[in-house]
């Protein structure tokens, strides 16, 4: 039996319809095609099935059959063994990799996209930028695919740019620290559009670092020339910003430079933003007499 099923793995092809000619048991052969060489994947013990997997990484049509099982729905024990074996077949394999990658279902596209994040090669790369923007890839793939494109080439700096885009903040969050740390020039004037746009302070605080790493020390009169607004009130943010900066620390600074900004993309006019770092000061500094007063006492 175990022969038989070997020799049914020697397919010939004989058409250009998919068609091959599978060798039987008395010697003879028969038509099939890419979903009977499946079917008789699924009856083959795992051993079995090894060696037919071998035979049809060598055959010409082993491509139609790993890329019509790739794109069917289901059969998820048979296509992660499909998986690891198109590996083997090089280029050809990557191709029939990305063409299942448009076709497939989502578990199949999030497998895929882990096999292209491991890989890594110039030719996934496009996959990879559409998976980490794509919520019906698991999470954890999108991760792997995100990671992927930090240590890509840099020949894709524009393409990894456009994902600061991304709808979803954590991209934007992860890709805005690439950039930076990557050196992608290209990214610069976008992170500074980004600090008068962007609506989440984890992001924004992203791009701030970004920028501090491309070589931009970041103040807040740099933020505030980026904004239309009475020069008195740009003054007093000014100020009060310096105050923080002064009494807290670069950290506590960056933090309320972030802050500012994303009051400002709300719509807060300027004097209202700094109305709220008033606020900021007047209570850091009642905290700061309080302790001094608490140890007074003690004393």
């Amino acid at each position: 039996m175990h022969n038989e099923l070997r020799r049914g793995a020697e397919h010939v092809a004989t058409s250009s319809h998919h068609n091959y000619r599978e060798f039987t048991s008395d010697g003879l052969t028969r038509k099939c095609n890419a979903h009977d060489i499946i079917n008789t994947l699924k009856g083959a013990s795992n051993e079995q099935r090894g060696d037919m997997w071998l035979e049809l990484i060598r055959a010409e049509h082993g491509k139609e059959v790993f890329r019509t099982l790739l794109i069917s729905k289901g059969n998820q024990t048979l296509k992660m063994e499909a998986l690891l074996a198109i590996q083997l077949m090089g280029e050809d394999g990557i191709t029939v990799m990305k063409d299942a990658f448009r076709r497939g279902d989502s578990w199949t596209r999030s497998q895929l996209v882990g096999i292209f994040a491991f890989l890594r090669t110039d030719t996934t790369i496009s996959e990879l930028v559409q998976a980490v923007d794509d919520t019906t890839i698991s999470t954890e793939k999108r991760l792997l695919a995100l990671n992927a494109l930090a240590n890509c080439s840099a020949v894709h700096e524009e393409r990894i740019i456009k994902l600061l885009d991304s709808k979803d903040v954590s991209v934007r969050s992860r890709i805005a620290r690439i950039v930076g740390q990557r050196g992608f020039e290209k990214g610069r004037q976008k992170l500074k559009r980004m600090l008068m746009e962007e609506k989440d302070l984890g992001v924004l605080y992203s791009v701030i670092e970004a920028l501090n790493s491309l070589g931009e020390s970041l103040t807040i009169e740099e933020v505030m020339n980026l904004r239309e607004g009475n020069l008195r009130d740009k003054r007093s943010v000014i100020r009060k910003m310096k105050e923080i900066a002064k009494r807290y620390g670069s950290r506590m600074y960056a933090l309320v430079l972030a802050l500012v900004s994303v009051f400002m993309s709300l719509g807060y006019t300027l004097a209202g933003v700094s109305s709220l770092l008033n606020m900021i000061v007047k209570s850091r500094a009642g905290k700061s007499t309080e302790v001094m007063n608490e140890s007074e006492k003690a004393n």
